[in-house]
């Protein structure tokens, strides 16, 4: 009976002190208008707070930290604007703690050593990227819907293609499943030339793409070869675009040369593995996925040795 009395004096005081600091007390089960806020410091488990069917993104932050208050309104935008995604910001500061709360009990949780953490599960609730994978990804989810890229696409959903350490983000628009996200919604231009350049390289890029999910070696070595002639046309038709035109083209024609470099690598490591890793598979351009990220530049200091603790 005093146990059970302890235990309802222990929650009563905890939401005391959410009350008491103005601070929220959101679950993460549904999806709100806004990301939820939860933790303020105190443990967490992360399995209590994924989204079913969605897309969690948990992001480990302080105010106190410059680079997390930078990057949480982009979070927030990812939030509203990907309809199967989910943000979570885990507030790693007790309330009553100013400055980076580097002891607090979620810190030593997940043994953070530089914030903004970031931590991504998928819609089945598995752990897909963490760190600085996870923090690449969501650069690249947060390149494309600011519009870094050319036009921001209406998206149905977001999909993460896993194979071993290669990670790739698959963006699909309503009425188009298999496209490349840089496919889209391409950029227009009043040189004619351009469009139909932009048009033509869409299809031969998910022309690609097709062979690389049928794993057609042969297919995608006969596509692939055909990048060197596509790379002279786009050099041939920047010459005739100036300004911004220029630099919009610039962009669109890298990221979907990049796209199929993702592409193309990891149908390679799915065809080397099938072919019992004793032939090798197809080679194509090169590309930023899968790459693992360096330590961020804009990520916080390490805390003291002692803020670290097993995670649970």
């Amino acid at each position: 009976m005093k146990k059970a009395i302890h235990t309802i004096l222990a929650i009563l005081a905890v939401l005391a002190l959410g009350v008491a600091a103005n601070v929220p007390v959101t679950r993460a089960a549904e999806k709100g208008a806004e990301p939820a806020v939860i933790s303020h410091g105190a443990k967490v488990t992360l399995a209590d707070n994924l989204s079913a069917g969605n897309i969690t993104v948990f992001d480990f932050s302080s105010k106190y930290c410059p680079p997390c208050m930078a990057l949480s309104p982009k979070l927030d935008m990812l939030h509203t604007k990907i309809p199967n995604l989910v943000v979570v910001k885990v507030d790693i500061n007790r309330p009553s703690i100013k400055g980076i709360d580097w002891k607090s009990p979620v810190a030593q949780q997940f043994k953070l050593h530089e914030i903004p953490h970031i931590k991504i599960y998928d819609a089945d609730g598995k752990l897909v990227a963490q760190s600085d994978q996870a923090m690449s990804l969501i650069q690249s989810a947060i390149n494309l819907m600011s519009g870094k890229y050319g036009p921001t696409p209406k998206l149905q959903r977001l999909e993460f293609k896993k194979d071993d350490d290669r990670i790739a983000l698959f963006f699909h628009a309503p009425g188009d499943m298999t496209a490349l996200p840089s496919t889209q919604n391409p950029p227009t231009f009043k040189n004619a030339d351009a469009n139909e350049y932009v048009k033509s390289y869409s299809a031969y890029a998910n022309e690609i793409l097709a062979a690389c999910n049928a794993k057609d070696s042969a297919k995608i070595q006969a596509l692939g070869a055909n990048l060197n002639d596509w790379d002279a046309k786009s050099k041939a038709i920047l010459k005739n675009l100036k300004g911004d035109g220029a630099m919009k083209f610039l962009k669109w024609d890298t990221w979907v040369t990049d796209e199929i470099g993702d592409a193309i690598g990891m149908a390679n490591d799915m065809i080397a593995r099938d072919m019992n890793k004793g032939k090798k598979g197809v080679k194509g351009s090169k590309g930023k996925g899968g790459k693992k990220g360096k330590a961020r530049p804009d990520s916080t200091p390490t805390p003291p040795t002692d803020a670290a603790n097993a995670e649970n």
